[in-house]
């Protein structure tokens, strides 16, 4: 599954991730290529809303774990972080 950012001027594969992480109203990802440095996906008006946007992010992978691994439609396997 991918992830792209806010800006949409990076896209990660979720399943080489190390941890996805909030940090006050920042949605962060860490991942081997990034040799352990945070990547802001993105940046929310609240702490409460970037912990919305974690919660859904999460979920969509859950649903993709479920239903479509191994899909080929990448547009089924890819979340696009909400622009706000």
């Amino acid at each position: 599954m991918l992830i792209v950012s806010q800006d949409r001027e990076s896209a990660f594969n979720f399943e080489n991730m190390k941890s996805l992480e909030l940090v006050d109203n920042e949605v962060d990802i860490v991942d081997d290529i990034l040799q352990d440095k945070a990547r802001v996906l993105g940046t929310y008006k609240t702490p409460k809303r970037a912990k919305e946007v974690f919660q859904e992010l999460i979920l969509f992978y859950t649903i993709y774990q479920s239903n479509y691994q191994g899909h080929k439609a990448t547009k089924l396997c890819t979340f696009y972080m909400p622009i706000e």
